[in-house]
This record gives structure tokens, sequence and C-alpha cells, in this order.
């Protein structure tokens, strides 16, 4: 989750810098197929996160933890953390490009 966060945030800087700060210093603004492939490639990691649990199989991970440390608290915690982070993780990258489509729509 961390990972595509820090590609969001990579990302988001460029294109901050490179198309609206840049249009700042020019006057014009274009919205050009660079710009709409970062953002669609920002929403295809995010889509590729959502399925994450399924991939690496969490909800039998936490039914091993719980098994091994026999305590069923241990496993419920050890799902609710992935859960968490994965939810942060959306949240933050919704923001970056939401905050990018607020600055194109200002232009």
């Amino acid at each position: 989750c961390d990972c595509a966060v820090i590609y969001t945030e990579e990302v988001y800087e460029h294109l901050v810098n490179k198309y609206l700060n840049e249009s700042q210093r020019s006057g014009e603004f274009d919205v050009t197929a660079k710009l709409c492939t970062a953002l669609n490639n920002i929403e295809h990691v995010r889509q590729y996160m959502e399925k994450l649990p399924g991939l690496l199989k969490w909800k039998w991970v936490a039914c091993e933890v719980q098994l091994v440390h026999s305590d069923d608290l241990v496993g419920t915690k050890y799902l609710d953390t992935l859960n968490r982070l994965l939810a942060t993780a959306n949240r933050e990258i919704d923001a970056k490009c939401t905050s990018v489509i607020h600055q194109i729509g200002d232009k």
C-alpha cells in the first residue's frame, strides 16, 4: 500500500511541477494526453491495490495467525490492521487525484 501511495505522490509532484505550475507561468493550460495517462495510471495502481486482500489471501493468513497464536483476537487485529492500511492508502491516493482534478478545473 505504501508503494502505491509513494508512486501517487511522485506522479502528483511531477504533474504539479510539469503541467500545473508551468501553466501559471505561461498563462495557458492544456489537458494533454500525458496528464490524462498519468491520472489513469494512478487509478490503475489503486484498482490493483484493491485486489491485494484476495491476491495475498489476507483472511486465510489471519486465520493462520489465529492458529499459531491460539488467540482469535490476534487474527482479527491483524486483518483489521491490513484493511485499515488499505483504506488509508486509498484515501491518500484519492486526495491527490482530487487535488489535481480541482487544480485543472481552476485553470
